[in-house]
């Protein structure tokens, strides 16, 4: 299974994305752009988390699908994990799928109805990650807002 993250326009402090799944584009997803917390453009493997706090809370949320936190895994950024959420502050370094998103002015960005998108993307996903089967591919194709 392969995802495709497609970078489509880069905010003062998130960038916006397109989340394609085996060509199937599934949701968007925010970044945090301003911290320097991005994972750069590449192809990486996708693996599952079971421990720490925010695994501890989607467990209960969700104690009969969730399987641990979807995380991409690069060597150069640490805890890139995909999690609910639809405003810059919830974002730590991760990805926020959402169903849609409204722009703030040019700084940041609100998704919309993450937690569906979250549900549906873990969903499609979850079974083939515990797998080691999934990759990531993280493209630059963003256009800078001014």
């Amino acid at each position: 299974m392969k995802i495709i993250m497609k970078r489509l326009l880069e905010l003062e402090d998130q960038t916006i994305s397109q989340v394609i799944v085996d060509k199937e584009p599934i949701c968007f997803a925010l970044e945090n752009g301003k911290t320097g917390n991005k994972v750069k453009a590449g192809l990486y493997s996708v693996g599952i988390r079971q421990y720490r706090r925010i695994n501890d809370l989607y467990e209960r949320t969700f104690p009969t699908k969730h399987r641990g936190m979807i995380e991409v895994l690069s060597t150069e950024q640490k805890d890139c994990l995909f999690y609910m959420g639809n405003t810059k502050t919830k974002l730590k370094g991760g990805i926020i799928p959402c169903t849609g998103v409204s722009l703030l002015g040019n700084i940041n960005a609100t998704g919309v109805k993450a937690r569906a998108a979250y549900c549906s993307l873990y969903n499609k996903i979850a079974f083939p990650v515990a797998r080691n089967e999934v990759k990531i591919e993280i493209i630059d194709n963003g256009i800078k807002a001014n």
